[in-house]
């Protein structure tokens, strides 16, 4: 609070309407969706988990075999109620790709 009222005082505004519009850019939260493909091992699955801890507004799901039909993620995330997706890919056992779709 008291950094809002520092900078309300140094560009002359009013703190109210300031502390207004902080709160209405806070209120917009981006959901996401993380899904796995089968395969991964477990140095992708820690890497899905701190992922998950770094995104606030994130949503796990099971592994889903989706290389042939991509637009079962976008379905999956509104029947979620997710805005993006986060779809890691495993390749041979050892690439990890990560497709991101909103």
């Amino acid at each position: 609070m008291a950094t809002l009222y520092k900078t309300a005082q140094s560009e002359y505004m009013d703190v109210d309407e300031l502390i207004d519009e902080k709160e209405r850019q806070s209120n917009i939260k981006h959901r996401v969706l993380m899904v796995a493909s089968r395969g991964s091992t477990y140095r992708h699955r820690h890497l899905l988990n701190d992922l998950e801890m770094l995104l606030p507004h994130s949503k796990k799901e099971a592994k889903i075999e989706a290389k042939k039909d991509m637009e079962l993620l976008n379905e999956m995330a509104e029947i979620q109620g997710c805005n993006n997706v986060f779809y890691f890919e495993t390749r041979k056992h050892t690439d990890l790709y990560l497709w991101i779709s909103r």
